[in-house]
């Protein structure tokens, strides 16, 4: 199932919010994500990133971010999203991330992005997980 704009998923959306999250924790400035009540961010190419955001280094780097569910990783719209992220990021000199679930199934959705980076000739700067959270049982 392709990721459009009116069908994303809680877990989508949870990875946004976590990306948000962080980058105000790093004091990343301009920030546009597309969901409500935030800016949207612009157009690359045929697709709205998830969030763009200019780090809070001396060259205020861009980024632009992707979250994937574990579906979208191997899909052809994401697939084609990511592309046109990776060639925009590179033409600007910015940096491409990635934010998928920490799991899939039985794989991990970190070695499952690397490896449909691996298909697409393409890479990212980061691939994000939610950290996982032990939990005590008494």
């Amino acid at each position: 199932m392709a990721m459009q704009a009116g069908s994303q998923s809680v877990v989508h959306k949870g990875l946004i919010a976590m990306m948000v999250s962080y980058f105000r924790q790093q004091h990343y400035t301009d920030m546009l994500v597309n969901l409500p009540g935030f800016p949207k961010p612009f157009k690359i190419g045929r697709h709205i990133p998830d969030l763009t955001c200019r780090q809070a280094n001396k060259e205020k780097t861009f980024i632009v971010l992707a979250a994937g569910t574990c579906d979208a990783i191997s899909n052809d719209y994401t697939a084609e999203q990511w592309m046109a992220f990776y060639e925009y990021v590179n033409s600007v000199g910015g940096q491409f991330y990635i934010a998928v679930p920490t799991s899939c199934g039985c794989k991990s959705g970190r070695a499952l992005v690397r490896f449909r980076l691996r298909e697409l000739c393409i890479s990212a700067d980061a691939i994000w997980v939610p950290q996982d959270k032990l939990i005590r049982v008494a």
